[in-house]
């Protein structure tokens, strides 16, 4: 009888160990998935972060040769400015000289 009523324990614990058994296996399997996605989130975020860094210098680079460009072109429109009234005096002044010959 001993026997048997150990044997009743036996089966009775088997049948509550089996259930957590499989809860637990579900749940550390759940716990390796989500670090797994929390990896995959991780390398994802740097991947981002780097591209974004190195399209800002690409735009930086860019930035700083349109300024060059610009200051380059105001040199240009500056010096024109001051040479064409020169020009102009002088194309005038020859005219005045030219129809004074006359």
């Amino acid at each position: 009888e001993m026997n048997r009523h150990l044997e009743t324990k036996l089966k009775e614990s088997e049948g509550k160990f089996l259930p957590l058994k499989q809860k637990y296996d579900t749940l550390q399997q759940l716990t390796e998935d989500m670090k797994r996605s929390a990896d995959e989130l991780e390398y994802e975020k740097n991947r981002q972060i780097s591209y974004l860094e190195n399209e800002n210098l690409q735009c930086l680079g860019e930035l700083k040769l349109k300024k060059k460009e610009i200051q380059a072109l105001q040199v240009e429109r500056n010096t024109e400015i001051y040479d064409e009234p020169t020009e102009d005096i002088g194309s005038i002044i020859s005219m005045k000289l030219s129809s004074l010959e006359c």
